[in-house]
């Protein structure tokens, strides 16, 4: 038995309008969605993302340099132990 919320069927009848209105576009959506944007007079706050996002991606991006220069080196005795050893004295950790 499917449950029906009427609040949630009006919302998705009213997102499918908006889209329907773009025939299905996303970049006629974004165009149409940065107008009303600009329209509204509200004011838009726009946040530079946070840095804890971009230290794991900083750490892997440093890891995995550190296998490629290994591997291109010839040094088959690079373990994970002394992999993160060497990852932990470039990150400071």
């Amino acid at each position: 038995m499917k449950f029906s919320d009427p609040i949630v069927d009006e919302v998705r009848a009213a997102r499918d309008a908006i889209v329907a209105a773009c025939d299905y576009d996303l970049d006629k959506l974004a165009i149409v969605l940065q107008e009303h944007e600009r329209q509204s007079g509200r004011r838009l706050v726009l946040l530079p993302p946070k840095r804890a996002i971009m230290k794991p991606f900083r750490t892997l991006a440093i890891g995995l340099t550190l296998a490629l220069s290994a591997v291109s080196a010839g040094a088959a005795t690079l373990t994970p132990a002394s992999a993160f050893e060497k990852l932990g004295s470039l990150v400071g950790n």
